[in-house]
């Protein structure tokens, strides 16, 4: 219980009302003063939390695809790992990770957000299936990597939300305003705070630009030189293959001599005679 005894001011002083709008003035300026004391705390505790996620190892799995049977043939992926906010386990198909990037793309322009693998069609071709499942999960790290990217409210949403239209809860999330993108940005990227954009920051922009474009043919070429080397592997494992199912049915194993050793070379002797 709290009294408030209010002493009468003698007649030569200011009035009753007077005196009472002091004590009401040094009431509001105390609960202003707590109000602040408040609210610093609450900054300083998001603050603290936003630093201990930053120390906090994120661990993200894209794992145990699945071929599922019906009408439309498609593929189930595994997501699975543990972060700051604790573990967690969905499971989603390609065009679900497609969704959330596109609507990442949207919602924080100027970012750079990993690529995706491009979409193919009526593949069910178990290397196809895990060549894809590798690069999902590179995706999934490489958001992990950028803190302010994997703890939005967008990959959140599509590692946390149990549901089978992961696409239409995505697209359900409140439409950003451009004051909310610039309060999202003020926040995230508030160290660059009070920078500008000189002459020297255009001229490094600038030689960026002129080395793409001097790197760009030669990153072309390589990827074609790849392409055809990988090709070329394939044909190669193919007809070794082919070779060795002609060859070793008609040939069987007679003899393995002892190894005998000359000048410090140890061998052995394989006899295969011919059926």
């Amino acid at each position: 219980f709290f009294f408030l005894m209010i002493r009468r001011p003698p007649r030569s002083t200011q009035s009753r009302s007077s005196a009472a709008s002091d004590v009401y003035k040094r009431q509001t300026q105390s609960t202003w003063g707590i109000t602040f004391q408040r609210q610093n705390c609450m900054e300083t505790s998001t603050e603290s939390q936003a630093n201990l996620r930053e120390q906090f190892s994120i661990k993200i799995n894209v794992c145990e695809p699945r071929i599922i049977e019906g009408l439309n043939k498609y593929v189930t992926y595994s997501v699975k790992g543990v972060d700051f906010d604790g573990p967690f386990d969905v499971v989603r198909r390609f065009s679900d990770f497609a969704a959330v990037r596109n609507l990442m793309l949207t919602r924080w322009p100027g970012c750079y957000i990993p690529p995706l693998p491009p979409k193919k069609t009526f593949n069910m071709n178990p290397t196809f299936i895990e060549e894809r499942r590798v690069y999902l999960e590179r995706f999934c790290i490489a958001i992990a990597s950028v803190q302010y990217l994997y703890y939005s409210e967008e990959f959140q949403a599509f590692i946390r939300t149990n549901t089978s239209d992961v696409e239409k809860f995505l697209n359900s999330l409140p439409k950003q305003s451009y004051d909310d993108l610039l309060a999202r940005y003020s926040k995230v990227f508030s160290f660059l705070g009070g920078k500008e954009i000189g002459p020297e920051l255009y001229h490094k922009l600038d030689d960026f630009g002129k080395f793409l474009q001097r790197i760009t043919p030669a990153l072309k070429a390589q990827k074609k030189m790849a392409k055809i080397a990988v090709k070329a592997r394939k044909e190669y494992i193919e007809q070794y293959n082919n070779m060795l199912n002609q060859l070793l049915p008609d040939l069987s194993l007679i003899h393995i001599s002892e190894p005998t050793r000359l000048l410090s070379i140890s061998y052995a002797v394989f006899c295969l005679k011919k059926k």
